[in-house]
Formats: C-alpha cells, structure tokens, sequence
C-alpha cells in the first residue's frame, strides 16, 4: 500500500451579508415594501424617479433614514470581510503491519498521532450597527409629512438654488438681446434710495423704468420726450399720483403679454402716497418681469436638449 492522500474536512464559508440583520423594510412612492433582507434593501437606486431620496428603516429603529447614508456603511461592510485561511495539516502514514497509521510530518514537535483531521475555528467578523437613543418605533409606520420635508430639504434646497443661478446667468447673457430691464433691490431703491436722498432719486427712478420699459415694448421713438416730462412731473403732488396709475398700468399691459397679472394700478397708486412704497412695489414687479423672460429661455433650452 502507497500513501493515503492528505485528507480535507469542508470549511464554512463566510458570507457578509449575514453579518446585516434581515427585516428592512422600503418606503417609495407612497408605497411600503418589505420585509426585505440587506442584500434587496441595499442594492436599489437610492434615487427614485422623482428625484426624492429612497427610505429605508426596520424594527427597533425611531425614523426612516435615506437609504445612500445606510448602503455606504454596508459596502463598506461587504469589503472587510475576509474568508479565513484554509488550513491543512500534512498527514503522512506509514505502513506497520498490514494497516497504515497516519502519522505527523517530519519536524512536528507534538508525538501524538491524530487519526481524524483538525477542527479550524472560524469566526465570523462583527458588525456593530448603532441605533437611535431615542424610543424605537414600528417599521410598518409610514414616515409623517415632516419626515419627508426633513429628507428631501438638501436635495429641493440644491435644486432650488442651481435654477435661480441658472436663470439669472441667462438675464445677464440675453439681457441685450431681449431688451430687459435692468434688476434693482426694492428696498433699497425705495426705502434707501429715495428716503435717502430726501426724493431726489424719485424722479430718477422714475425716468429709468419708462425708458426701459418702452426700449422693452420696442416705443423708442419717443422716449426722449416721457422721460423729459416724466422727470419733471414726477415730483408735483397729486400729479404724481397719475403718472404712477399710467406707469402700472404699463408693467401690468406686459405681464398680460406673457398670461399673467400680478400688479395692481389702484395698489400702486395709494401706495404712491408715500413713493417709496410705490418704489417698492414696482421694482418687485419689474425684477419678476424681466427674471420670467429669463426663465422661459431656460426652459425653452432644456426642453430642446431633452
């Protein structure tokens, strides 16, 4: 008889993601799915199609968290966990007798012959998942309006944010070529402004949104001449009262041009008691006016890329 060949016990395997409690459960659309294990839960777009972050929470936890904050830490979990080395001792035998005795190989220290092969000890690595301090609550509850305001006020703040740069990079870029106005602080030209200036700057301010406003509507022939008397009138009493009516007037006859109405001439003209209220008032349409025409390039251009 030859030698036996060394012999192999199967050694467990270690999969990580029993190291992941199961039991996750997926809040989406209004919709409420699970119990799933950490494999299904962790493996989605943490993005849905709405652009709202995806929810995830279970048993024992106190809120839905978004499910990219979770899916980073069980990544990182699924990378650390390495299998074990495989041990094999070398076991020779040699024959005494008619029957072969295993024996250990030449340089082992220990004399005792073991018949059966060694028992390897595995130990599976440990992740430790902190929970809330809070009181835990059932998973099956669907997250409250707050809780979804709350996950979704960096993303709408973000995106907010982008489009308002967005429209006002394109006011300065297509300012000349649609002939808008230029855009002005409200109060600071109302309330600095004029108050400032003891209504000095009132019959400026006055003269300078005519003027664009006709440059606007295309009625420059005879801009020189209202701006002249404009400027003039502006500062008489009582008669500054019509001229802020006709001036209304003309902003609301260009919102109506792009479906809308927002200002009032009977507004604006008791407001123009005290014109740096009226200044107030007129700016914020304007600035409204000429952002839109803005806005509806923006869109425009979007919807052509799309």
């Amino acid at each position: 008889m030859g030698q036996i060949p060394p012999t192999q016990d199967p050694l467990p395997t270690s999969r990580s993601g029993q190291a992941w409690p199961d039991g996750w459960y997926v809040y989406e659309d209004g919709s409420l799915n699970g119990p799933l294990t950490a494999a299904e839960t962790f493996n989605r777009a943490p993005v849905l199609a709405s652009g709202k972050p995806l929810l995830v929470s279970r048993k024992g936890f106190s809120q839905w968290y978004p499910l990219r904050d979770l899916s980073e830490i069980y990544l990182a979990s699924i990378g650390s966990v390495q299998q074990a080395p495989q041990v094999q001792p070398k076991v020779m035998a040699k024959k005494v007798g008619s029957q072969a005795v295993p024996t250990l190989a030449h340089g082992a220290k220990s004399p005792q012959v073991i018949a059966k092969s060694p028992q390897v000890t595995f130990k599976r690595p440990q992740v430790t998942f902190k929970r809330p301090l809070t009181a835990p609550q059932h998973p099956m509850s669907v997250p409250s309006e707050s809780v979804l305001k709350t996950s979704t006020r960096a993303t709408s703040a973000a995106a907010t944010s982008h489009a308002k740069k967005a429209v006002l990079q394109e006011y300065f870029l297509a300012r000349t070529r649609l002939r808008l106005g230029q855009i002005r602080s409200p109060w600071m030209s109302g309330l600095a402004g004029v108050t400032l200036s003891i209504g000095i700057y009132w019959p400026i301010w006055f003269a300078s949104v005519q003027k664009e406003m006709l440059f606007h509507t295309h009625s420059m022939a005879d801009s020189k001449k209202v701006n002249i008397w404009h400027a003039l009138l502006a500062v008489v009493p009582i008669l500054h009262l019509y001229l802020t009516y006709r001036l209304a007037k003309q902003v609301r006859a260009m919102e109506a041009q792009n479906k809308y109405q927002y200002t009032s001439p009977a507004l604006a003209t008791a407001l123009a008691i005290i014109p740096p209220l009226a200044v107030v008032y007129l700016q914020q349409a304007l600035n409204r006016h000429w952002l839109l025409h803005a806005k509806h390039v923006v869109v425009k251009r979007r919807a052509q890329a799309a």
